[in-house]
C-alpha cells in the first residue's frame, strides 16, 4: 500500500480523537480554558449527557473579535509562547488543541466579550460544523465566553456506536465538575441536567465547604487539615519517612523541611471514616487534576496500621511543586504528571498526611517512646502493632476466661458487651435470630431442599470458584460445590464461626456466609415479585450527593429501587428526598446511611464493605469464572444483603450459629460472599498432620 498524506479534515478527525474522547473530554477542555480566563461562576447544561446539547459558560476575560477565528485553528494558544515554557506552566491549557478537536466532531457556537480591551469592544459569535467555519460575526454577549456543543461525534457514527447512555456520560461529567469544585473552590460551579440542578457550589473559596457540597456534609465533618510544612514550624508534628513521630533533635537532624519546595494542602479523612474503594482520593498538582499510582500509595502508607485492610480514606490534596520540577506534557487529556524528583513528592504526601492524622485524628496513632513502639522495638516482634490493631478494630470483649456468671465482665451471646458490633435493629425481647432481620425471608428460606456434599480431598480448597451462571434459585445440581456437614465449635474474634467436618476443620466469615445467604434469598424473591417493603410511620428524609442524585434521576433505576422495596419520591427543588418505605431486612437499621452507601456500590463500584479484592490479583468481577453480581440490578442485590448481613465483631450464639450454617449449605456458592470475597477456609486433616510433624 502506498504512503499518502492524509487530507486535513482526516488529520483533524483522529486528533480530535485523541483528545475528545466523550463529552465529559469536552467539558473538561472547557472547564479549563475557563479557568485560565480567569472565570469566577461558571456553569455547565446538558442534555443527554452532553451527546445533544452541552453549554459551558463563564465570566471569565473572554476573546476579542479578531482572535475569535484564530483560537480555532490548531495548536493557537495564549498560554505559551515557545518550548521552554512547557517547564514553567502555570495554567491548565498549553497545546492549543481542545477547540479545533471539539469544532471538528460537533456543531459549536461561540459568544464570546472580553472584559479589557481599549477602547471596549461588543461581543462576538461564530459557528462550526464538523470543523467548518459558518460564519463570524458581531452579536451581543455578556462578559465572558458561551460555548454550545451540538451533537457530539454526529460525522463520526462509529465513535457514536460507543457511547454510552445519558446517565452513565452524566455521570462522567459530574464527576469532572466535582474534581474542579474542590480544585478551585474560590469558582462557583454550578451544573444542570436536563433541567434539574445537580451540583451548585458557593464559591467562597472553603475547600471544606465545596467537600460538602461534592461528598456530603457527613464526610466533610470528618476530614482533617493537612497542612505541609506547617505555618507555625513550632506546632508541627515531624515523622520520617515511614510516619513514626520524631522528637525535635530527631527532626533537625533528619529532614529541613523549611526549605523544600513542595507544599501539600488539604483534608485528608479520618481513620474511623473510610471508604471500600480509592474513588474518594484526589490529587491536584499545582491545581491540575492527576491520576498517580506514587501519590495514593503515599497516602495508603500513611494510614499504615491505621486503617482496616480493604478500607480506603478520604482525601483531597492539593500538591503545589516548582512548574520547573514537574512535566505535564505526557498524557493526552492532561491527567499524568511526571515529577523530577519523585521520593521528595512522595515523603512530603506521606508526612503530610501522617502528621494530620497524629495531630487531628480520633484514634490512638503511634509516637516514639510510647509503650506499643518500645515492645516492637525491644524485640517484642509484632505484639505492640497486635495489639494497637486489636484496640482500634476488634471489639472491646473481655477474656472469657476471666468471665464469671453474673459478674461484671460477663459476656453472653444474648447479652452484647458495650463496644460489641450488633444489629442494629429495634430492640426485642430475649435472643436475636439472626434470620429473623427479615422475616418474610425465614419461611421462604426454611421451605429451600437440603443437600449434602461429597466429601472433599485432603488437599482441596474449601472456597474454589464454581463456574456456573447466578441463577436466582438454589441448585441441587453439582454437589461436589456444597458443604460437607458440620459441627459448630465455636467462634474466633466474634468474626469467625470454627467447625468441624468430615476432613478437618473450616473457618467460616459469618458476614460474608450470611451475605451469600441473603443474596440468593433476594435472588429468588425479585425473580418472580418484589421484596417485602415496610412502610414507615414517617417519611425519612435524604440529603444525597449530586451523584447519588444522579443516579435517582434515571427512571430504571428509581424502578429498580422499587422493586427492592425502597420508595423514594423528591422533595420539592431541593437537594433531599423523601425516603417513605424501606426493604424489611433494613428495617430498623440505619436506612439512610444504608441507602447512600448501596447506591453508590451498585452505580459502577466494583468494591464493597467486603473488601479490596486487587491485592488478590486484581478486582474479582473480572474474572469469568467468578458467579459474582455484574448488572446494576445484581449489585444491588448484593449491596442490599452486604448492609442486611450480621456484621464482623457480633457474639451469636451456638444455636444462631448452627442456623446459620445450615442456610450456606443450602445456597448454590457457599464458598464466597456476593462479592467474591472468600466465605469458607479449609484446612484438611491432612494438611493439619502435616503441620503437627505426623506426616
Amino acid at each position: 500500500m502506498a504512503i499518502k498524506v492524509l487530507t486535513p479534515e482526516t488529520a483533524l478527525k483522529i486528533a480530535a480523537g485523541e483528545v475528545i474522547e466523550r463529552p465529559a473530554s469536552v467539558v473538561k477542555e472547557l472547564i479549563e480554558n475557563s479557568i485560565d480566563a480567569g472565570a469566577h461562576n461558571l456553569r455547565v447544561e446538558i442534555k443527554n449527557g452532553g451527546l445533544n446539547y452541552l453549554r459551558v459558560s463563564d465570566d471569565g476575560g473572554g476573546i476579542p473579535f479578531a482572535e475569535v477565528p484564530i483560537a480555532f485553528e490548531r495548536h493557537a494558544t495564549s498560554k505559551i509562547n515557545e518550548a521552554e515554557d512547557l517547564y514553567r506552566l502555570h495554567t491548565l491549557g498549553f497545546r492549543g488543541e481542545a477547540l479545533p478537536s471539539i469544532a471538528a466532531v460537533s456543531q459549536l457556537t461561540l459568544l464570546s466579550r472580553p472584559r479589557q480591551t481599549e477602547p471596549a469592544e461588543g461581543g462576538s459569535e461564530i459557528a462550526f460544523e464538523g470543523g467548518k467555519q459558518i460564519y463570524h460575526r458581531g452579536a451581543g454577549a455578556p462578559f465572558g465566553t458561551i460555548i454550545t456543543v451540538r451533537n457530539l461525534f454526529f460525522n463520526l457514527p462509529a465513535r457514536q456506536k460507543w457511547s454510552r447512555s445519558g446517565t452513565s456520560e452524566a455521570g462522567h461529567i459530574l464527576t469532572i465538575l466535582n474534581n474542579y469544585a474542590l480544585a478551585y473552590p474560590e469558582i462557583k460551579f454550578s451544573l444542570v441536567s436536563e433541567n434539574r440542578l445537580l451540583l451548585q457550589t458557593s464559591g467562597n473559596g472553603d475547600l471544606k465547604v465545596a467537600i460538602a457540597k461534592v461528598y456530603g456534609p457527613d464526610t466533610a465533618q470528618a476530614m482533617l487539615p493537612v497542612n505541609f510544612p506547617a505555618e507555625n514550624p513550632a506546632a508541627e508534628i515531624k515523622v520520617d519517612a515511614d510516619g513514626v513521630v520524631l522528637e525535635d533533635e530527631q527532626a533537625v537532624s533528619s529532614q529541613s523541611r523549611a526549605s523544600s519546595p513542595i507544599k501539600v494542602t488539604g483534608y485528608t479523612g479520618d481513620p474511623s471514616f473510610s471508604k471500600p474503594n480509592r474513588n474518594y482520593i484526589t490529587f491536584f498538582v499545582n491545581r491540575r487534576l492527576v491520576q498517580s499510582r506514587l501519590l495514593t500509595y503515599a497516602v495508603q502508607e500513611a494510614y499504615h496500621s491505621l486503617i482496616m485492610a480493604g478500607r480506603f480514606p478520604v482525601a483531597v490534596l492539593l500538591i503545589e511543586v516548582d512548574p520547573a520540577q514537574v512535566d505535564a506534557n505526557v498524557h493526552p487529556a492532561k491527567t499524568e504528571v511526571r515529577f523530577l524528583h519523585e521520593r521528595a513528592v512522595f515523603g512530603a504526601v506521606q508526612q503530610a498526611v501522617r502528621a494530620a492524622l497524629i495531630a487531628h485524628a480520633s484514634m490512638p496513632i503511634w509516637s516514639e517512646g510510647s509503650e506499643t513502639l518500645q515492645n516492637s522495638a525491644n524485640g517484642n516482634g509484632g505484639k505492640g502493632y497486635m495489639a494497637l490493631a486489636h484496640n482500634i478494630y476488634m471489639p472491646q470483649v473481655e477474656d472469657r476466661a476471666n468471665q464469671t456468671e453474673g459478674g461484671p465482665n460477663s459476656v453472653t451471646p444474648t447479652q452484647p458487651a458495650p463496644n460489641q458490633a450488633t444489629f442494629d435493629l429495634a430492640a426485642t425481647d430475649g435472643e436475636i435470630d439472626l434470620m429473623e432481620d427479615a422475616p418474610p425471608s425465614l419461611a421462604a428460606l426454611r421451605a429451600m431442599s437440603t443437600t449434602q456434599a461429597d466429601e472433599q480431598s485432603d488437599d482441596e480448597i474449601a472456597f474454589q470458584p464454581d463456574d456456573r451462571p447466578l441463577l436466582p434459585a438454589v441448585s441441587t445440581a453439582n454437589a461436589a460445590q456444597k458443604l460437607p456437614l458440620l459441627r459448630v465449635l465455636g467462634q474466633m474474634a466474634n468474626s469467625y464461626i470454627v467447625a468441624e467436618g468430615p476432613d478437618g476443620m473450616y473457618l467460616i466469615d459469618q458476614h460474608a456466609a450470611h451475605e451469600r445467604v441473603m443474596y440468593e434469598h433476594f435472588q429468588a424473591q425479585l425473580a418472580g415479585r418484589t421484596l417485602d417493603s415496610q412502610l414507615l410511620l414517617e417519611p425519612a428524609t435524604l440529603e444525597l450527593t449530586p451523584r447519588q442524585r444522579l443516579a435517582l434521576q434515571d427512571p430504571a433505576r428509581l424502578a429498580e429501587l422499587n422493586t427492592f422495596g425502597f420508595q423514594l419520591e423528591p422533595f420539592e427543588q431541593t437537594n433531599t428526598w423523601l425516603l417513605r418505605a424501606v426493604p424489611a431486612a433494613l428495617f430498623g437499621r440505619s436506612v439512610a446511611n444504608s441507602l447512600r452507601e448501596m447506591l453508590e456500590e451498585a452505580d459502577g463500584t466494583r468494591q464493597n464493605e467486603c473488601g479490596e479484592y486487587s491485592s488478590i490479583g486484581g478486582d474479582r468481577l473480572d474474572e469469568p469464572d467468578q458467579n459474582l453480581p455484574r448488572s446494576w440490578r445484581d449489585r444491588m442485590a448484593a449491596s442490599l444483603a452486604c448492609h442486611s448481613a450480621v456484621r464482623a465483631g457480633q457474639i451469636l450464639s451456638q444455636e444462631e450459629m448452627r442456623e446459620l450454617i445450615v442456610r450456606l449449605e443450602r445456597t448454590s456458592s457457599p464458598h464466597s460472599c456476593a462479592h467474591g470475597r472468600p466465605s469458607i477456609v479449609h484446612l484438611s486433616q491432612g494438611q493439619l498432620e502435616k503441620r503437627f510433624g505426623r506426616k
